[in-house]
Parts: C-alpha cells; structure tokens; sequence
C-alpha cells in the first residue's frame, strides 16, 4: 500500500502508526497520514473470519470517528484497480485540507508494475 502511495507521489504517511484519543491508544493504524487525519486500514480476510475480530475492528473504527479520524478501508478486490483507489485515498485527502497535487501514474508508477527480467 505504502509503495503505491508514495509511486504516485501522494504523501508518505505513517505505517503501523498508534492513534491515542483522550490519553489512550485507541488504534494502530495500518497508514497514518496525521496531519490530515487520515487512515487508511487493509481489511483482509482474517478480520471477517471471527465474531470477536469483527467487534474488535467495529470498536476501533467508532473509537476512529470519536477521534476525528476519517478511515479509507482497503480489500484485496480494491487493490485490484490501483488507480482507482489511489484516486480515492486521495480524494479523502484533499477533503480533509490536503493541499498537495493529484496522483500522478507516470514511470515511477509505471516502475511497479513491470515485470523484473527472468520473471
């Protein structure tokens, strides 16, 4: 997710970033972008496969929103359109005051999809 990010020149954000709210971790955020309030969680199978997994992630996406968080949740089928979802996490970005410039998919991105030699 982070190499994708940062391939199309959106900003870094933090990885496995803690959220605290009201003096106590209420998350860890798969990317973090703080300044804009922004998280961004990879949802992967292993969160549906449990009742007490899905109340856990339920809790901490209200304790999110109590926080000011905004949360973009990611699934395998959604990295599937790279593009799009960049479009997207961007999006949550610039309404939230990001001042930065769009996704841009030129060689850089390009670079991350080429096949290696040998391959």
């Amino acid at each position: 997710m982070r190499a994708l990010v940062l391939a199309c020149g959106l900003p870094a954000g933090e990885v496995n970033a803690d959220v605290f709210h009201r003096g106590r971790r209420i998350a860890i955020t798969d990317l973090l972008f703080r300044a804009w309030g922004v998280a961004v969680e990879y949802e992967g199978r292993q969160h549906a496969e449990t009742a007490e997994q899905f109340q856990r992630d339920i809790a901490r996406y209200a304790d999110l929103r109590a926080a000011g968080i905004e949360y973009v949740q990611v699934t395998q089928e959604m990295l599937a359109q790279p593009r799009a979802l960049m479009m997207r996490i961007y999006d949550v970005l610039r309404q939230r005051g990001y001042p930065g410039p769009a996704p841009q998919f030129g060689p850089r991105w390009d670079a991350l999809f080429r096949r290696l030699s040998g391959s």
